[in-house]
């Protein structure tokens, strides 16, 4: 019986849809990756901050933009719907639960490292 490989990604960044649309993205990464695309949209160097507050504020905000700009391509309104607040999970070996039948996923490999981009609507 062969071991189970551990999670690549150790940091993540949920963002749920409701209303009118119900649906979720969800960010992974790593922690190291997280702290280096969040240093280079601001200058946090000398400055006490968690990173929970970091990938909340600067990952969190790329998963609103990015919600924002997708549900229209899917030719769906907004209607009555809002997005939740970003929460962060981080730790070894996280798992999430998406709770819907179909979900897309798209790994991007940037200069900072590798973000995996979790995305489904419920149908």
């Amino acid at each position: 019986h062969e071991a189970e490989k551990p999670h690549e990604f150790d940091t993540a960044i949920y963002i749920g849809i409701y209303g009118n649309i119900e649906g979720m993205l969800l960010i992974e990464t790593k922690k190291e990756t997280a702290l280096n695309f969040a240093k280079s949209l601001s200058d946090i160097s000398g400055q006490n901050y968690s990173i929970d507050d970091i990938v909340k504020s600067h990952i969190g905000e790329m998963g609103n933009i990015i919600l924002n700009k997708s549900v229209p391509l899917l030719n769906k309104s907004f209607g009555d719907s809002h997005l939740s607040t970003p929460s962060v999970f981080i730790g070894a070996n996280i798992e999430v639960n998406l709770f819907y039948k179909k979900s897309f996923h798209v790994l991007v490999c940037t200069q900072f490292g590798k973000f995996k981009f979790t995305f489904a609507i419920k149908e």
